[in-house]
């Protein structure tokens, strides 16, 4: 299929897109509720997961479905600020001595500078899809009854 992926039925619907009212046969609608903590992540992953589970719901657009890609996130986050770290204390560039006799060093970008990018690429494209950059939030429409109970939530607190 030529173009662009079709959203799904819920995201128009939460953007208030005219196309929402258009009934989409056979389209998955998963049902709202909290995705388990996965057994296979590290301490940090866990963090990052649960951080982005309370965002999601806070948000109003998590699903049990979610969890998997979630999970995703949470690694590459917490490779992300390995590598980042691992830069910050060793540099972005590495010495490379000449081969040739008598030949000047020169310096290259590590490895981790590409893979870096790579992980930063692959979060931005999540963030995105769940609304979590600027760009992407003012697409996803709060039914009018979620932002009152928020105000009322942080008004009380």
């Amino acid at each position: 299929m030529a173009g662009r992926p079709p959203k799904p039925l819920k995201v128009l619907q939460m953007e208030g897109s005219k196309r929402a009212k258009y009934d989409r046969k056979g389209e998955p609608l998963p049902s709202p509720g909290t995705p388990e903590d996965p057994k296979r992540l590290e301490e940090q992953e866990l963090e990052v997961f649960r951080d982005m589970i309370d965002k999601l719901r806070d948000l109003g657009v998590l699903s049990i479905v979610d969890g998997t890609v979630i999970e995703r996130y949470a690694h590459i986050t917490v490779r992300y600020w390995n590598i980042a770290n691992f830069l910050k204390e060793n540099g972005e560039f590495v010495e490379v001595e000449s081969t040739r006799k008598g030949g000047q060093s020169s310096f290259t970008l590590r490895p981790q500078v590409a893979v870096l990018d790579k992980l930063a690429s692959q979060l931005l494209a999540i963030e995105k899809e769940f609304g979590l950059t600027p760009c992407s939030r003012p697409k996803i429409n709060l039914e009018k009854t979620q932002v009152e109970n928020k105000r009322k939530a942080k008004f009380f607190e």
